[in-house]
């Protein structure tokens, strides 16, 4: 008995094989395990308004009740005004 590893053969894929076990590793495994977390963030994020607390184990996210989305200042209205007539 050889007192290290041993190296067995290794299959040799062809490129199409490799295509084709990447896109069912993705399409079974990669893109499925993503979906909670994506969701939960678009939640938490209140479809993307406010930046969540990615820290909270609550997904709650007082930060955003209490500051809102995003609001024009009355500074950045006059600019686009002001484009919008030239």
């Amino acid at each position: 008995m050889p007192d290290g590893p041993v190296d067995l053969p290794r299959l040799r894929l062809s490129g199409f094989q490799k295509k084709q076990n990447q896109w069912w590793r993705w399409s079974k495994e990669v893109i499925p395990s993503l979906i909670t977390p994506y969701l939960t963030y678009i939640w938490q994020s209140v479809s993307l308004q406010c930046a969540p607390d990615l820290h909270s184990s609550l997904g709650d996210n007082s930060l955003c009740d209490v500051v809102g989305p995003k609001k024009i200042s009355s500074t950045q209205e006059k600019r686009t005004k002001q484009t919008k007539q030239s």
